[in-house]
């Protein structure tokens, strides 16, 4: 999974933004949350679909425009083999 395919909440192509500047572009006034991608990559979900996780309930991490990227309260950590 790669930041520029994260699941983002603002509705923008069926519920993923392109990039930030999508959400931005499309969804100026309606909040657009995205899961700090790293972490997405770390994941043991990193495969499933979290689309229907409550990002809009998870801390903040940064803050950019309408777009807020959250910490997501359901990451597992991989174990490294």
């Amino acid at each position: 999974m790669n930041e520029a395919n994260m699941t983002c909440t603002c509705g923008y192509k069926t519920g993923t933004c392109i990039a930030t500047s999508d959400c931005e572009k499309h969804y100026a006034k309606k909040p657009c949350y995205q899961p700090k991608g790293s972490m997405c990559m770390a994941c043991v979900h990193a495969g499933d679909d979290c689309s229907d996780f409550h990002w809009s309930e998870m801390p903040v991490y940064q803050k950019k425009g309408n777009v807020i990227i959250v910490i997501c309260k359901k990451f597992l950590k991989q174990e490294l083999t």
